[in-house]
């Protein structure tokens, strides 16, 4: 079994504020893109524990291994479930870790959606989302069949347009940024309501363009200072007309209307920092 797993960026990311339980109540554009981590399966005898190879790696990091998000996931489902599950996998990271990319939640909705079809338990989705809202923020808009809006700490999903066919210029420095250690770095005002909302009208291209952003942006350029310089690389690009970071990076986005542009802009990135990481990519739509 060949499973695809893919990234996503964040169009917007507003944070209300922190809960009462500590975590901080958001609300954010979630984008599917076509870029994606690989997985592949092999059924094992159930006698055996779930086994997990890095594909190209020959001695991966043991902690990568001991606490990668699908071995996690794969027990999170089958205590929720009473069910057994045992598979040799191979996951193949296309998707740079610790990005704002969302590839290990990927991995984690992924392997979350093959279990359920393999144990015939699609049909539980809110157990699901639940199970994958403990594994990690991201991973129930993974969950989400397509581009989505999700609030609280994002499990809170409704569907979202699709973006238009602009191409999306990836651009990473090669600086890992830590999720947690961003958040702890905050200093937002408790709020009483756990899933508060913008309560936009409607989702309009132009509002996020120019009136929404990503709150964690000036955080992360705190703690990666060539994020400032970067984002101020991709915005000069002839035919940008949106540079952002996506999730709480270290990634940064462009996006163009033509491919033509994108890949100009990717050659001229490449030149001006030649040992970052650069990828193109299109948004993903509902699956039919």
């Amino acid at each position: 079994m060949h499973l695809k797993s893919p990234a996503k960026i964040n169009l917007y990311l507003h944070l209300f504020g922190k809960r009462m339980d500590g975590y901080h109540a958001l609300e954010t554009f979630f984008c599917p893109i076509n870029f994606y981590d690989e997985i592949r399966l092999e059924q094992q005898d159930l006698r055996e524990e779930s086994q997990l190879l890095l594909a190209d790696k020959v001695n991966p990091e043991p902690d990568f291994i001991e606490n990668n998000i699908i071995l996690k996931t794969i027990r999170a489902f089958d205590r929720a479930f009473g069910t057994k599950s045992s598979f040799k996998i191979s996951l193949k990271k296309n998707i740079p870790i610790q990005a704002g990319l969302g590839g290990g939640s990927s991995n984690a909705a992924s392997m979350l959606l093959f279990l359920a079809e393999h144990h015939q338990k699609s049909d539980q989705k809110e157990k699901l989302i639940e199970i994958g809202a403990s594994l990690g923020a991201d991973v129930p808009g993974f969950l989400f069949n397509g581009p989505s809006i999700a609030r609280g700490l994002g499990e809170k999903l409704e569907k979202a347009p699709t973006l238009p066919d602009y191409t999306i210029l990836l651009v990473n420095p090669r600086i890992p940024i830590s999720t947690p250690h961003l958040f702890r770095q905050l200093s937002y005002p408790l709020i009483d309501k756990n899933t508060p909302s913008l309560s936009l009208p409607t989702v309009n291209f132009d509002i996020i363009c120019h009136e929404l952003k990503n709150d964690l942006e000036l955080k992360a350029i705190e703690i990666c200072p060539p994020l400032s310089d970067l984002l101020d690389s991709i915005r000069k690009q002839q035919g940008c007309f949106l540079a952002r970071l996506s999730g709480s990076g270290a990634t940064c986005y462009g996006l163009f209307h033509t491919d033509k542009e994108a890949q100009k802009a990717e050659k001229a990135i490449n030149e001006q920092h030649p040992t970052y990481w650069t990828r193109q990519a299109k948004a993903l739509g509902e699956k039919k």
